[in-house]
């Protein structure tokens, strides 16, 4: 997949939606009052990021992308990367004690 990326754009692109994320672990979803220990907390939200966009904050916890669970940073950034630029994606998302969904379009990884 990589190989053919270099071929046909002389780069490899990468999906992305603009977060920086860690583990919930019981005293984060405690703190956060999050019914269980799941998903991934935002550390922090890229600016002019579609996460900025789409209004997702620090310390919202991102749970499922797509109806899919998220149980790590790097489950979650699996399931992003299996979109295509310009996607559409649905996230739900705890936050200020509410289970919200979100939607954001998945954009190419600035360089650098």
């Amino acid at each position: 997949k990589i190989a053919d990326e270099l071929t046909r754009n002389g780069k490899v692109i990468r999906p992305y939606i603009g977060v920086l994320m860690g583990r919930v672990t019981n005293d984060v979803a405690r703190f956060v009052h999050l019914p269980k220990t799941c998903g991934v907390i935002v550390d922090q939200v890229l600016p002019n990021s579609p996460a900025q966009k789409a209004g997702l904050s620090r310390g919202d916890v991102i749970i499922e992308v797509n109806g899919h669970p998220v149980n790590s940073a790097r489950s979650m950034q699996e399931l992003i990367r299996s979109h295509k630029i310009g996607d559409s994606v649905s996230l739900r998302v705890w936050s200020n004690r509410h289970l919200n969904t979100v939607r954001l379009r998945v954009e190419e990884m600035p360089e650098g």
